[in-house]
């Protein structure tokens, strides 16, 4: 506030004066000191931003300008004359400067109000600032927890999702289990009936030797891979991965990454075929047992 600055400037040039003088020693002291302490009152009103109760400060200051400025006349007219007339005038000079310390605290009181009244506004400003981040962290912090329970919700809800999708997955094996068995029984029932209403084919000469396995399988690629159905390949693959023929990697390797028919069907006797005679054997067995038909055609039985 612009109007403190000379303000501060007259009360120093006060200080200085009462500082000087040598006659009333104690009273001059006593306004020495408490003009010092109005100056830092004033030095902390210059900090301080009144806004719109900026005109009752303003008239406050102006008395207090008054005050000064009549203690500084009186300081300059009663430093011009002599001792005698002082003496003369001794108890009149004490009352006056009694009078002015009072002038002057009161003045000090009266700034010292306005800078209690700006920093308890000041106070109730950062508290009410403090209370809406408060209230904004306890928010934020609602929130967290909403969303907290959500998502123990949600991983509640897909784990018994998960229970359910294991345990649908479960009866769907049993089920395809059951259906192979039945495929199977069904196949080997037609297998013996028919080889019983020939009355041409028995059973040992249904599987080649051990010695031309590799041959007669490698002599029927072609046809195998143009004729074998589907079907008869999963159950091939199944049966070779029982008999250990097959392991599982390469089962669901054929299964996978081969989606046409015939490219199974040429995996499939090519990885038979590099693993030997038995091995070999024991897929023409399969593929009597599971079509004997195909397996006729192709001069197996």
């Amino acid at each position: 506030m612009e109007a403190i600055e000379p303000i501060k400037m007259i009360a120093e040039t006060l200080i200085t004066l009462f500082q000087k003088e040598q006659s009333n020693k104690e009273q001059c002291k006593r306004l020495a000191n408490c003009i010092t302490t109005l100056v830092e009152t004033l030095t902390a009103l210059q900090k301080q931003d009144f806004g719109k109760n900026v005109k009752p400060l303003e008239a406050r200051l102006a008395a207090l300008k008054e005050v000064l400025d009549s203690a500084e006349a009186f300081l300059k007219k009663w430093g011009s004359t002599n001792k005698l007339f002082r003496f003369f005038k001794a108890n009149k000079t004490e009352e006056k400067l009694q009078d002015l310390f009072q002038q002057l605290e009161d003045e000090r009181k009266q700034l010292c109000f306005f800078l209690q009244v700006e920093q308890r506004d000041e106070m109730d400003n950062a508290k009410k600032k403090l209370d809406a981040v408060n209230e904004t962290v306890k928010r934020t912090e609602d929130q967290v927890t909403a969303v907290h329970d959500v998502l123990e919700n949600t991983n509640k809800t897909i784990n018994s999702v998960d229970e359910e999708v294991g345990a649908i997955h479960n009866e769907v094996k049993k089920m395809n289990d059951a259906l192979d068995n039945i495929v199977k029984r069904g196949e080997t029932q037609n297998t013996v009936e028919q080889k019983h209403s020939s009355g041409a084919v028995q059973v040992q000469n249904a599987s080649p030797s051990i010695q031309d396995s590799v041959q007669l399988l490698d002599k029927i690629r072609p046809e195998f891979v143009r004729g074998v159905s589907a079907a008869v390949i999963n159950l091939l693959l199944d049966d070779l991965q029982q008999d250990r023929v097959l392991n599982a990697l390469e089962v669901e390797s054929i299964r996978e990454e081969n989606p046409a028919r015939a490219d199974k069907a040429r995996v499939l006797i090519k990885l038979v075929l590099n693993k030997g005679k038995k091995s070999s054997e024991k897929m023409i067995n399969h593929l009597i047992k599971h079509d004997p038909d195909f397996s006729a055609t192709l001069g197996l039985c």
